[in-house]
């Protein structure tokens, strides 16, 4: 996510090359991101570990019902908001990694 300016000089204009930085590591987001899961699936009783690249219907055999309270969760965990279009493309640790970890609005412990 790059933006260009153009600063004047008396000489010439030169590009400036802005880079929008995140609050948020991807280190962190995928550790708070499998801390959030892993209640959901303590619950269900089948004694699964979260992973990066678990996913939450085939590998952790999270109910359709839950999906939206977990994902109820993880914006609650990182303070930022999920369009309804979007929660449905969220269907796995990683993809929520990708989707927080990219968020603007994602915010550090």
């Amino acid at each position: 996510f790059f933006s260009t300016m153009y600063r004047a000089s008396t000489r010439a204009l030169w590009p400036v090359v802005q880079c929008r930085s995140y609050a948020v590591a991807r280190p962190e987001v995928e550790a708070r991101v499998v801390k959030t899961v892993q209640p959901f699936v303590d619950v269900l009783g089948d004694g699964q570990a979260v992973s990066a690249a678990s996913h939450f219907y085939l590998d952790l055999k999270l109910p359709h019902t839950q999906h939206r309270q977990l994902i109820t969760a993880l914006e609650g965990e990182f303070v930022a908001p999920v369009p309804d279009v979007q929660m449905r493309n969220i269907v796995s640790v990683a993809d929520a990694v990708e989707y927080f970890a990219s968020h603007p609005q994602s915010k550090a412990l």
